[in-house]
């Protein structure tokens, strides 16, 4: 129902509901992510404290990441947009190459390793998370289309890196 039988076939068109919704849904989050960061990393020091301000711009970026590394996989050349669209008269943005989108995730998440909490972090984003992410975007660039092979010894760093932390562990019994 509602435009599913036509994924379920692979018959899609750019028209479909499904496809524009995702499509939206993924840059209504990046442009909040990128107002995040524009307007709290412009806030002056008397509002906000470094530590704080450092977080919150991490914290946005790792969302931001997670928006650009899905939509870079589901449609390979997209928009890159790095700062919150407030003018109608910016709507306008170039489809960028994926090598140019996988470069603002591994730089978003790279600064989310450097500034993010270490912990379970009860559902916000973590230096774990982060790092994972990020061995997952190094494995990603290994394939289609990329096929970026030397990215895979940087993925297994990363997740080494997650596993030797000593933050998390498998369960016992499965």
């Amino acid at each position: 129902a509602g435009g599913r039988r036509e994924l379920h076939l692979y018959q899609i068109t750019p028209s479909m509901a499904a496809i524009e919704n995702l499509w939206a849904g993924h840059y209504r989050g990046i442009n909040t992510a990128n107002g995040v960061i524009d307007r709290v990393g412009a806030m002056s020091d008397d509002l906000i404290n470094d530590d704080d301000r450092n977080r919150i711009v991490a914290e946005a970026k790792f969302v931001r990441a997670i928006l650009y590394f899905s939509a870079v996989k589901i449609w390979e050349n997209i928009p890159l947009i790095t700062s919150e669209v407030i003018n109608l008269n910016d709507l306008e943005v170039p489809q960028a190459k994926p090598d140019a989108i996988y470069a603002q995730i591994i730089e978003d998440l790279q600064i989310g390793k450097e500034f993010l909490p270490i912990g379970q972090g009860a559902g916000r984003a973590t230096k774990g998370a982060a790092t994972a992410l990020l061995g997952k975007v190094y494995l990603q660039m290994t394939g289609f289309p990329l096929n970026q092979t030397d990215k895979a010894t940087l993925a297994a760093a990363e997740f080494a890196e997650v596993i030797e932390s000593g933050v998390y562990n498998l369960l016992p019994e499965y």
